[in-house]
């Protein structure tokens, strides 16, 4: 049997009351409370070996392990583990024992050493030199006189963690710190010991941080217990169940891991996501909703321009089931803003599917890592253009490609793999010739990935005009019949829908001199065909010739907002790295 399949046994030999199953969640009365009746426990099963539970009485949850602990099944042993508390032949020993060589630990300040007649490895932290004794005998650690414990790797965590859009990652020991932020994970530490954080630790972690935080705590009972301590310190903090056995460390998982240590730790740390409830009552879903105790089918999405919130409504969250339309002229940002708002909520840890015809997966990828400060699109065919000749052994006066330099080709290969490690995922499909069997295939798709323990919270469709429906006759406006399509499918699957739509040619010239483009997208798409609908106008200068030239500038104009207000609202493009920012200009 799987651990799955034994904590639901052990669950239902603990009630007497009915475990209620809804795809892959199960819900039904506490296991840990014998006169419990509510069905405020969830456990959501994503694997034979992974889940998640919460019990919503009591505020309490954590992962399947967990859970199997304490109802007493026993586990098995994932990943078998070294016992590093030992002695060593110096640093270099130390290092290789946590998987890395002797120079990630050197450039850390790490040096071996003699101190009180032992043999040791002496390290620097803010409040004074630590020292790990290397003979195997105890005390394996001490401190120099009047130490008083403070943060280890705080600082270059929070500048990783900014950097890469990461969540801060506490784990235990200040050698599991090195090594995992050799691994691009943004860890730190108490130094001087495995506790609650203290008032003034936790004080100094909240004034510099205050984004998300993962607890990857040691893999025994005292780490169990500290996790749940600062889990209780930190609202919002989530713990990530290393899955090893007892000697098992933040460090030990790198090791395991390697150069995917990044990506699975942030796979770990997706949040419990929606799935299927089927509604019986609706009052006591609506109270139950209220109460957090329900599961429930889809969820809203927070609009990432927060200059759009103040117009309330869909311009500040769209429910599943709704229709965002962004219009804008051919060249005008339009896919752009799509893309921006789109690594937004991957991001965030929502996954999405993306429908256009322009761009293929591959070059989608390119185009993300342009975004983040890595090659443009172009440098990256040019660099292909350069190898497959290379290949060839095409003579160098004759190559049709360019090099990409060392240092921009070590920075795009480091933002590719950050982005790999972003907890949402995005799903490209590529065109077709009707519209009808590209949304059956998307939803096959969605449903798979549910199916797997995915959450899939949001489609984009760039745009309208590619959307060709089998069904329309010759009296239908083939786009808005194809919108019609588009809302059924995002209703059907619980998906917030993001559609992008181009204006004529003509309207496009027009806008260029300052024209409006609601006036001209009638005949295209209306408005009362979305619950929020956007227009998007660049600004025109002459330059000195007298010709038109696009600004950095934007006016976003809300026309439709089904539940708020509309109005207009300055933005920033920044074309080089085809992304829009949620700033104004004067």
């Amino acid at each position: 049997m799987t651990t799955a399949d034994k904590v639901l046994e052990a669950w239902r030999l603990r009630t007497s009351k009915p475990i209620r199953q809804r795809g892959d969640y199960w819900r039904g009365p506490s296991p840990f409370r014998s006169d419990s009746d509510s069905t405020g426990f969830v456990l959501h099963i994503t694997g034979d070996e992974h889940g998640a539970w919460k019990d919503f009485v009591s505020g309490r949850g954590g992962s399947l392990y967990t859970l199997a602990r304490e109802l007493g099944v026993a586990l098995p042993t994932i990943a078998p583990t070294a016992d590093t508390k030992r002695g060593y032949d110096g640093l270099a020993d130390y290092a290789q024992a946590h998987g890395v060589s002797a120079d990630v630990f050197e450039a850390a300040g790490w040096q071996d050493t003699t101190y009180m007649n032992r043999s040791a490895i002496s390290f620097p932290t803010a409040n004074g030199r630590r020292y790990r004794f290397t003979d195997g005998n105890s005390p394996a650690y001490i401190n120099e006189p009047g130490y008083t414990p403070c943060w280890y790797g705080l600082k270059r965590a929070v500048d990783m963690a900014t950097k890469d859009s990461l969540p801060l990652v506490l784990c235990n020991g200040e050698a599991s710190t090195v090594v995992a932020q050799h691994y691009g994970i943004p860890a730190c530490a108490i130094a001087s010991g495995e506790k609650r954080l203290p008032d003034s630790l936790l004080d100094a972690l909240t004034a510099v941080w205050q984004g998300d935080v993962m607890l990857a705590y040691d893999c025994d009972d005292t780490g169990r217990r500290v996790a749940g301590e600062v889990q209780a310190q930190l609202e919002g903090s989530k713990i990530i169940d290393l899955a090893m056995d007892n000697h098992g460390d933040l460090a030990d998982f790198c090791r395991l891991w390697g150069k995917d240590a990044l990506a699975e730790l942030m796979r770990r740390g997706r949040k419990v996501k929606a799935a299927a409830v089927v509604v019986e009552e609706q009052a006591d879903d609506y109270m139950a909703l209220l109460d957090g105790t329900d599961v429930i089918e889809g969820k809203p999405l927070l609009v990432p321009f927060a200059s759009w919130h103040t117009l309330k409504g869909f311009a500040h969250v769209i429910s599943p089931g709704k229709l965002a339309g962004i219009v804008a002229a051919s060249g005008g940002g339009k896919s752009s803003m799509l893309e921006t708002i789109a690594d937004y909520y991957i991001r965030q840890g929502e996954g999405g599917c993306w429908y256009g015809p322009e761009w293929t997966a591959a070059e989608m990828f390119a185009r993300r890592v342009q975004r983040y400060g890595g090659a443009t699109l172009t440098q990256v065919e040019l660099h292909k253009l350069f190898m497959r000749d290379l290949i060839a052994n095409v003579p160098d006066n004759s190559m049709t490609g360019e090099l990409m330099k060392p240092d921009m080709l070590a920075e795009s290969k480091r933002i590719a793999r950050v982005i790999q490690a972003w907890p949402g995922r995005m799903e490209y499909y590529q065109a077709q010739h009707h519209l009808e069997p590209l949304l059956e295939t998307m939803g096959r798709g969605i449903e798979k990935r549910r199916e797997a323990g995915e959450s899939v919270t949001f489609a984009v469709f760039d745009y309208a005009q590619v959307l060709t429906p089998q069904e329309a006759n010759k009296s239908d406006n083939v786009y808005e019949y194809a919108v019609g399509l588009l809302k059924q499918f995002v209703q059907d699957y619980h998906l917030v829908g993001i559609v992008g739509s181009q204006i004529t040619k003509s309207a496009s010239d027009e806008s260029k001199s300052g024209g409006d483009i609601e006036s001209h997208n009638a005949q295209w798409l209306r408005e009362d065909k979305f619950n929020l609908f956007v227009t998007l106008r660049l600004e025109y200068g002459d330059d000195v010739y007298g010709k038109k030239v696009r600004t950095n500038r934007g006016i976003i104009n809300v026309a439709k907002n089904s539940t708020g207000l509309t109005g207009t609202r300055k933005m920033l493009a920044d074309f080089s790295r085809l992304t829009w920012k949620d700033e104004s200009w004067q």
